[in-house]
């Protein structure tokens, strides 16, 4: 009896606590139930296979697709995220798992392969070095978890699914995330100060104003493709507000404001867009941005960040002057883990850059090809000296010499006369 009113309690509560529930709600799990994780990559064929349906479409019609395609996702707890990121942000160069250590992998056992090396965002001057963080390091003060879309810019903090979204929530270098704090993405031209991440290194990473005279914040070169694309997939997947977790998003290319709420009258917004398009191709898609994204899909989430599997789809949605065909899934037309057309080919895990210099005090920037040329005609200027100098000396030592023999030749003949005169004297005598 006891049983039986225990069970039609228990249903009561779903059913009250599931009524006002969207259809597109996204499930939220634990990580006891991932037994085995899956670190395969997807073939061209199973990355289009995913998007089909999307053929032929581009702007507010692509968008709207591909958001019915990605929406429904696992979410999991913001407490639980930092655990994740033991898999998603992992240096499988200095951390590799073994077939063996996928089985039951130990998330909440933070020692061994609980301990791995992280591949920062923003942490492009010491990963994969002797200066790598361990996912043990202080979680506030050495790395933490990058909001790329401030989750300010909208209010959704800290909820899923937006808050927990593992394509745009990602392990950073906390020196330079604190810098980034929630300030619109774009490039400074003024009142720039360069920013050194949390080993102590200069980066590429800067604050400032830009032209329109608002604070922004440009992340490391090597960063910025991957921030644009964490943000570009925000707005596709949270496409209409349907709660505080789950807003309607937009990029604009204009101050997006200051902390704003979203709802469902007024969107969350970030910016800047025409900056966020150019990172987006000179930085383009890499290997690890490719294996990433399959973590996610494979072991968490169940979705993918379309503009990482087909980064022209960027143009397609966001770019207000693009007047080209819509979607295509022909064959070979994915980023996969082996080739990516966009990204010129073929695709390797980029390699930690050499340090940047100081910024240089000369009021012009010279190239290689300059320098080299400055640099040869010092040498020759140099050699041009020393002979010189050379052929001066020679010829001073020769008149040194030359007046040391006549005055030599003087002397000798002024003693030779005094002598015979004293020879003259004495014989008189």
């Amino acid at each position: 009896m006891k049983r039986k009113k225990f069970l039609i309690v228990a249903s009561l509560f779903f059913l009250i606590s599931s009524a006002g529930a969207p259809i597109n709600a996204t499930r939220v799990h634990g990580l006891s139930g991932i037994t085995h994780l899956n670190l395969g990559d997807l073939t061209d064929e199973s990355v289009n296979e995913y998007y089909k349906g999307v053929e032929g479409l581009k702007g507010e019609a692509l968008q709207s697709k591909l958001h019915e395609i990605i929406c429904d996702h696992t979410s999991f707890t913001y407490a639980k995220t930092v655990d994740i990121m033991k898999i998603t942000d992992r240096d499988w160069t200095l951390s590799p798992l073994s077939n063996e250590e996928l089985v039951n992998y130990p998330f909440e056992v933070d020692e061994g392969i609980g301990d791995p090396y992280l591949r920062l965002l923003y942490g492009e001057q010491y990963n994969g070095t002797e200066n790598a963080v361990k996912w043990s390091e202080n979680h506030t003060t050495i790395w933490n978890k990058e909001h790329t879309w401030a989750k300010s810019h909208g209010d959704f903090g800290e909820s899923r699914p937006a808050g927990t979204d593992l394509h745009h929530l990602i392990a950073a270098d906390a020196q330079i995330n604190r810098y980034h704090s929630n300030i619109d993405f774009g490039e400074p031209t003024k009142n720039i100060t360069q920013r050194s991440d949390v080993r102590g290194n200069l980066t590429t990473s800067s604050n400032g104003d830009n032209d329109e005279g608002y604070k922004v914040f440009a992340p490391p070169l090597e960063s910025r493709g991957d921030v644009a694309r964490a943000l570009f997939y925000m707005p596709t997947r949270y496409f209409n507000f349907v709660s505080t977790g789950e807003p309607k998003l937009i990029i604009v290319d204009e101050f997006s404001g200051e902390t704003h709420a979203a709802s469902a009258s007024e969107p969350g917004r970030m910016a800047w867009l025409s900056v966020l398009l150019k990172w987006h191709k000179d930085d383009p898609v890499d290997a690890y941005e490719v294996h990433r994204n399959n973590l996610i899909y494979n072991n968490f989430q169940g979705n993918r960040n379309p503009f990482i599997d087909h980064p022209e789809w960027v143009d397609m949605i966001y770019d207000p002057n693009y007047e080209g065909e819509g979607a295509s899934l022909a064959a070979g037309s994915a980023c996969t883990i082996d080739y990516c057309a966009f990204s010129g080919g073929k695709l390797g895990v980029p390699t930690p850059p050499t340090q940047p210099e100081e910024p240089s005090l000369l009021p012009f920037d010279l190239g290689i090809r300059e320098i080299i040329v400055i640099g040869a005609v010092a040498v020759v200027l140099l050699i041009i000296i020393i002979v010189i100098f050379s052929r001066l000396s020679k010829k001073q030592q020769k008149k040194v010499t030359k007046k040391a023999t006549r005055k030599a030749k003087s002397t000798a003949k002024r003693n030779v006369k005094s002598s015979i005169r004293k020879s003259t004297r004495n014989r008189k005598k």
